[in-house]
């Protein structure tokens, strides 16, 4: 069963899937919380920042895969736009910003085994881009696999 939201740098909305009838549930308790970004297209340095969620599960296999979609880009990079124009991104499993979070199928997805814990998306904006200035957003959809 899947449950879905989203989850989007700059912009935020949130909604859930219809719920399959299964013996595990999960649900979104918390969050997600926006990712924004304030890039500066002149710094020296990546533009870094987090979000979070959390979600509980009752009954059943207590291990949730959570994967986040592409969006508007690829795994690496993701992109956010303002009309023709990209700003590249990504999305990481750990603070250092190695691991880049996917869908399970190019890059890995994060296994979780407790409930109720608060999870942390790390986000980067790579220095050097030099875009027109503006609004820049996309749209992440966060699955749980369970």
């Amino acid at each position: 069963m899947r449950k879905a939201c989203v989850l989007a740098p700059l912009l935020v909305a949130a909604w859930l899937a219809p719920a399959i009838a299964r013996a595990q549930t999960c649900s979104f308790t918390n969050g997600p919380t926006a990712l924004s970004f304030a890039y500066d297209p002149a710094a020296a340095a990546a533009t870094d920042s987090s979000a979070s969620f959390t979600f509980d599960c009752q009954g059943g296999n207590p291990k949730v895969m959570v994967a986040l979609s592409s969006g508007a880009g690829t795994f690496n990079p993701r992109q956010m736009v303002l009309g023709a124009d990209r700003l590249n991104y990504n999305l990481y499993i750990d603070a250092a910003r190695t691991q880049i979070w996917g869908d399970g199928t190019a890059y890995p997805m994060d296994g979780i085994d407790r409930k109720k814990t608060p999870y942390v998306v790390y986000g980067r904006v790579f220095a050097g881009q030099w875009v027109t200035p503006g609004t820049y957003s996309d749209t992440i959809v966060v699955t749980l696999n369970y």
